[in-house]
């Protein structure tokens, strides 16, 4: 499984939220878009592209964060 997910943290990194923002499987992997609002209070943001429940290489092309 292989999952994106965002996470917003306050200025003493204390986590707020942690959406995720996509998940599925290699072969069925797509392109994807999600808008978020920044919660108050969040003075940092992490975009944590990661496998669970495997093991091996994978290879995440083309993450692009934009902010509004």
């Amino acid at each position: 499984m292989l999952e994106v997910a965002i996470r917003f943290q306050d200025a003493k990194g204390t986590m707020i939220s942690a959406p995720v923002v996509a998940s599925g499987s290699s072969p069925g992997w797509r392109t994807f878009r999600k808008d978020f609002a920044i919660p108050d209070g969040c003075t940092r943001v992490e975009v944590v592209a990661r496998s669970i429940f495997v093991t091996g290489v994978f290879d995440f092309d083309t993450v692009r964060v934009e902010f509004k």
